[in-house]
């Protein structure tokens, strides 16, 4: 301080605070910098790294970044933050402006609706709750997809609901030689109350409009909460992290662009990532 003192500057003012961990993460450059070069991972922008671009490539807001480094403050106690927090933060930012999409994976269930003669369009809301984000037209029509994972628990008789539909009567559930569902026969019932059935059913029609989506989902590259200096990375990360899943989504999701993040209804948020 004695220059500062001599040139007559004003001194200034020096705080120091601690490394911020995150739970399952490598935070250092030059082990993050083998992921990259071993191929372990895409590059610097791969939704699996603890980079700004990784993360906004996995769909965090820049807003909810932000507040995140704000509750973190200038703490000088070295700690490890758990991922949750920023997706709790990021949830709240991006779920009042997500618009919703519907989609079906690969395992999903052609179904056949009597009392529907032909496809019909019906403009609707993205999102319930917001309406300034705007509408969609979804298509209803006597050939429609299930996902597997719903059928598997439907009965012949029963009494269901699709989502943004009405009612309808499960008449008939064809299987395979394991048991496994193969197709549904069903009956549109729009006098039903959605109040007295168990099952409500996210559901798209089947038409040549459609778009084929691929679905990531990630993991974390470590399988250990925290490491440091001595842990050899080697033993520690994880051999499988990102999983695919193959699907087709509704027609209007035709109007999301690479960046854009949505919901898929029952399913989760999605950043369009192309």
């Amino acid at each position: 301080r004695w220059m500062i003192k001599a040139l007559g500057l004003r001194a200034p003012s020096l705080d120091d605070f601690s490394r911020l961990n995150m739970e399952y993460t490598v935070m250092s450059k030059r082990k993050l910098t083998e992921f990259v070069n071993t191929g372990k991972v895409w590059g610097w922008d791969d939704p699996r790294m603890p980079t700004a671009r990784g993360l906004l490539r996995r769909g965090v807001h820049v807003n909810a970044l932000w507040e995140f480094v704000k509750v973190q403050g200038m703490s000088k106690v070295s700690n490890t933050m758990e991922w949750e927090k920023i997706w709790n933060l990021n949830k709240k930012i991006i779920d009042p402006i997500a618009p919703r999409y519907t989609s079906v994976d690969q395992f999903r269930i052609p179904v056949t609706m009597s009392g529907v003669d032909s496809a019909t369009r019906k403009t609707v809301l993205l999102h319930k709750k917001n309406p300034e984000i705007g509408n969609k037209e979804v298509v209803y029509g006597p050939k429609l997809f299930l996902e597997e994972q719903d059928v598997v628990l439907l009965s012949e008789g029963e009494e269901v609901t699709l989502l943004d539909w009405g009612n309808a009567y499960v008449r008939k559930i064809e299987k395979d030689a394991d048991g496994k569902p193969k197709s549904v026969a069903m009956e549109l019932h729009l006098e039903g109350d959605f109040k007295t059935t168990k099952q409500k059913l996210s559901w798209i029609t089947d038409t040549a409009a459609n778009v084929p989506i691929l679905m990531y989902e990630f993991d974390h590259l470590i399988t250990e909460r925290n490491i440091d200096k001595a842990t050899d990375l080697d033993t520690v990360v994880r051999e499988v992290t990102d999983y695919k899943l193959d699907g087709v989504a509704e027609e209007a999701i035709k109007a999301v662009k690479k960046g854009d993040i949505i919901q898929f209804n029952r399913r989760g948020f999605f950043i369009c990532d192309a």
